[in-house]
């Protein structure tokens, strides 16, 4: 029997360049579209739409359009409602209607109390928590746009919403990120505007957490961050955002590396930045423009990999 997965890896093929349907023939995708969980039928994409960005769309916008948004048990069915949820997060990256796909979503739950609120917190769980592999800070805040416009929030709820919305949107990419000062493990004191390398690659660390040290040693050991570092094209500044009492100072790092310290908690205390877990990576450009927020270090390292010697690149988000 053929895996439901073809369908999937076919639409990642249909959104990557030069990897347009390449393998994966019609009747596959059918067949890998009927082989879904019982409750839950994707819709068929016509065959007129061959331009893959066009197929996601469809599929995006239209993924709900067989659900039963009035059956409260499928609720109470994570292998149909929540996996068909993860799988929808799964075609939001290539489809260039995300926002407008998920206000259907919303649109649709919020006939059924319920179920709306089901769907908020599945939102949650997939694209806010920073434990998710699916976390999609953009996908997210178009749920929390989406959500603010329903009338089915309780006042609570929507002061939740609105302040998650003000969180979510501070230090987003394309934009300037916040300047804050720190304590060196000299004594000395810096700021991150004094920073002037083409890249500043942000590492909010504990020194207590395991995840952190994985990620340091990945850094280390990458050999895009350790060469522009060594040619003065990039400053990695960890901060220890836990305060001065931490061992901190105990940290060794390559040259080029600043360790630092939050040293009254000021960035999380003040809600400087979005410090939900470490670790949590920023890469800023010059002028400390954002172009990476809360990425995965292998995430970051590639992209500078593949686009630091490009002057263009430089000013971009991704």
């Amino acid at each position: 029997m053929k895996n439901r997965n073809i369908f999937f890896i076919s639409l990642l093929c249909w959104a990557a360049a030069g990897c347009a349907r390449q393998g994966v023939r019609p009747a596959e995708e059918n067949e890998a579209r009927q082989e879904t969980q019982a409750g839950f039928r994707m819709p068929e994409v016509p065959d007129s739409l061959t331009v893959p960005a066009d197929r996601a769309d469809f599929l995006a916008t239209h993924y709900w359009d067989l659900f039963d948004f009035a059956d409260t048990s499928l609720i109470r069915k994570p292998e149909i409602t929540e996996q068909a949820f993860a799988d929808f997060v799964h075609i939001l990256p290539h489809a260039r209607k995300s926002g407008e796909a998920v206000a259907l979503l919303f649109e649709r739950a919020g006939a059924n109390e319920p179920m709306f609120a089901h769907f908020t917190a599945l939102s949650e769980k997939y694209l806010y928590d920073p434990n998710s592999p699916l976390r999609n800070e953009t996908l997210y805040l178009s749920v929390l746009e989406t959500l603010l416009g329903s009338s089915l929030l309780s006042e609570a709820e929507r002061l939740r919403t609105e302040y998650r919305l003000e969180r979510v949107r501070k230090n987003r990419p394309g934009s300037e990120a916040a300047d804050f000062a720190y304590l060196r493990d000299d004594g000395s004191r810096g700021r991150l505007s004094d920073i002037s390398t083409d890249y500043t690659l942000l590492f909010f660390h504990d020194p207590g957490c395991e995840d952190c040290r994985r990620t340091e040693q990945y850094l280390t050991a990458s050999p895009a961050v350790s060469r522009l570092v060594r040619e003065g094209r990039l400053t990695v500044l960890a901060i220890c955002t836990e305060g001065a009492e931490t061992p901190w100072r105990e940290a060794t790092y390559p040259a080029g590396w600043i360790n630092g310290c939050d040293e009254k908690r000021e960035l999380t205390r003040g809600e400087v930045y979005d410090l939900r877990a470490t670790p949590c990576l920023y890469l800023l450009g010059r002028g400390r423009r954002v172009l990476c927020k809360d990425e995965p270090a292998e995430r970051i390292a590639a992209w500078l990999e593949e686009n630091a010697e490009d002057a263009v690149s430089r000013e971009k988000s991704f």
